[in-house]
């Protein structure tokens, strides 16, 4: 991949990045004013700018390269507070500054996913964590928070493109899809399971890279 096309390829994920942000956004405006025509269109072209986005980079995948986890949790962190409503409280938890060989980005948005995913299941106050640790040659990332959880019988359809528990406004069912395709394209894999006494847990495996590795 040349200087030029690595540069392009920086620019798409910030911008993904900040499209994602608008994204949820309308969604939420969508939510409360589904009948209003500027609205609906205002998605529409927030879709249509991150499809233009993926345009910028066509079939090239990512050399690759190390990400520092403590930096892609903070800045997760920091993309997913203002999408929270102020009864929503996000806690960050990262116990070691360990190393993944992936594009910071896509894990980044994978964890936005997740806690927006959380938010619209907890519908109210509750708290959402975001912790990553190290265990062996992996690095484990969870998302959890303080809602009524998962049932046992959806815990494998709740990944699949389009499955949805929402009402038909409240979401399209690309974002779990999502998540799970970022993930298993870096080399992980990721489930959910219940939080006694309540809430979900959804946890990310990544394989860990050395940090002395040349990138």
């Amino acid at each position: 991949m040349s200087q030029i096309n690595l540069k392009v390829s920086g620019i798409a994920h910030d911008l993904n990045n900040q499209i994602m942000i608008l994204m949820y956004a309308l969604d939420r405006v969508v939510t409360l004013f589904p009948d209003d025509p500027d609205a609906r269109q205002a998605v529409k072209a927030a879709q249509h700018c991150a499809l233009l986005v993926d345009q910028l980079v066509p079939n090239q995948r990512p050399l690759p390269h190390r990400s520092s986890v403590r930096e892609i949790v903070s800045e997760a962190a920091m993309l997913a507070r203002p999408l929270l409503p102020a009864y929503n409280r996000l806690e960050v938890s990262c116990r070691t500054d360990c190393y993944i060989s992936g594009p910071s980005g896509a894990i980044e948005q994978a964890l936005v996913n997740l806690c927006i995913n959380a938010r619209d299941a907890m519908d109210g106050p509750g708290v959402i964590s975001m912790e990553a640790e190290q265990s062996a040659e992996s690095v484990i990332l969870r998302v959890r928070d303080t809602g009524p959880g998962v049932p046992l019988e959806l815990r494998d359809s709740i990944f699949e493109p389009l499955f949805t528990t929402k009402n038909e406004w409240g979401g399209r069912g690309f974002g779990l899809a999502r998540v799970r395709e970022t993930v298993l394209q870096i080399g992980g894999s990721i489930s959910v399971e219940a939080v006694f006494p309540h809430g979900a847990s959804f946890r990310i495996v990544l394989p860990s890279c050395p940090a002395n590795r040349i990138t």
